[in-house]
């Protein structure tokens, strides 16, 4: 029998690609040990019940000064490498769950067999591209999530092979639409909302992600049919300023994964934008446009390589200029006219990603 070891700096509920890899090797029946910073109670028992260990090291020095990530890194480093010292064995496969945590935990790792996610192109952080090379370069595997990515950093980081593909795509997912929303503020609100057209966009919310000229130009001459709900973190008070500025604009504060499906799960259209400021944008790889199609929901997105080549290649949605008003209110119209069209072919899509053929093909390497 072979063990997963999956190790995640930082808050494990926040990194959906990594529950999806524990998910699938759990199904498997690999079994799976979880080293992490911290981890949301409900998912806490949620992959318990499904058989896996977690381990959490409760270090509790998160946050954006310099001396509160050096703390960070110390305290994964500390922490991770005694828990891993007790429970690993040499049946064990490492699966790092992120560069930060390689990083962090730092070159004690390469005496172990293991895989490297890279959930992020760097592009803009040449001394992270520096320091991660030669964990990567170690990796039995390294995994990316975007086709593009995977051949830009083979060449960056100067890998013998190609890294794995494996697509940001929800694994355990409900596939169910409008399906019960278990937090009754949350189900009261979205209640209230039951004969509008819900255009739903879920992450990060702030300035640097494109949202407010895609906003801008949707909110222009908007139906009163429907209204736009923003799910995730509010930065520097920018859904603030959205509602001041636009009528019928809701907003829900950061919902723990997996449990965010509940919210989207009630969603008409499914909106998606990176602005230009990074390739890492450019070429994005988004779980959302997974979990928006695993309900069939098809999704307005912006004209870019990583969406026009997913989302708008498999007719799931449709990539517009979203600066173009226009544009923008010419796709809404032809999503709304042709929504069986759509929706089917965003179902389709969500279903010919097969993760658990990927996986296989990953531990094919260790065999």
């Amino acid at each position: 029998m072979i063990y997963e070891i999956d190790s995640i700096k930082g808050n494990l509920e926040r990194n959906v690609p990594i529950i999806t890899q524990i998910m699938v090797a759990l199904e498997k029946k690999y079994e799976v040990s979880v080293i992490c910073s911290k981890c949301d109670i409900k998912l806490f028992d949620l992959l318990e019940k499904k058989g896996a260990k977690i381990y959490c090291s409760s270090h509790n020095t998160f946050g954006t000064s310099i001396i509160k990530k050096v703390s960070d890194w110390y305290g994964v480093r500390k922490n991770f490498k005694e828990i891993l010292h007790r429970i690993y064995t040499n049946r064990d496969i490492l699966y790092i769950g992120s560069v930060d945590t390689a990083l962090a935990m730092g070159k004690e790792i390469m005496k172990y067999p293991y895989i490297l996610h890279i959930r992020e192109l760097y592009d803009t952080h040449p001394i992270y591209l520096k320091l991660m090379r030669p964990f990567a370069q170690s990796a039995k595997v390294v995994i990316i999530p975007e086709y593009s990515r995977a051949a830009i950093l083979k060449c960056w980081l100067n890998l013998k092979k190609t890294p794995v593909v494996i697509p940001n795509k929800t694994y355990d997912h409900p596939r169910k639409r409008n399906i019960k929303i278990y937090n009754y503020d949350l189900n009261r609100m979205i209640n209230s909302l039951s004969d509008k057209k819900i255009l739903l966009y879920q992450g990060h919310i702030g300035r640097d992600r494109g949202i407010k000229e895609l906003i801008g130009s949707l909110m222009k001459n908007l139906d009163d049919n429907y209204v736009l709900v923003l799910m995730g973190q509010n930065h520097d008070g920018f859904v603030e300023e959205l509602i001041s500025k636009y009528p019928r604009v809701y907003h829900i504060n950061h919902v723990p994964a997996p449990f965010h499906l509940q919210i989207t799960s009630h969603a008409y259209i499914g909106l998606v934008t990176y602005d230009d400021s990074n390739l890492n944008n450019i070429f994005c790889a988004p779980n959302k446009i997974y979990e928006y199609s695993g309900f069939g929901i098809p999704i307005l997105g912006r004209d870019i390589p990583g969406l026009k080549y997913t989302i708008g290649n498999n007719n799931a949605g449709l990539c517009v200029d979203i600066t173009n008003e226009n544009e923008v209110q010419q796709a809404l119209r032809e999503i709304d006219k042709n929504y069986n069209f759509y929706s089917e072919n965003a179902s389709k899509f969500f279903e010919d990603t097969d993760l658990e053929k990927l996986f296989g093909r990953i531990m094919k390497e260790f065999d």
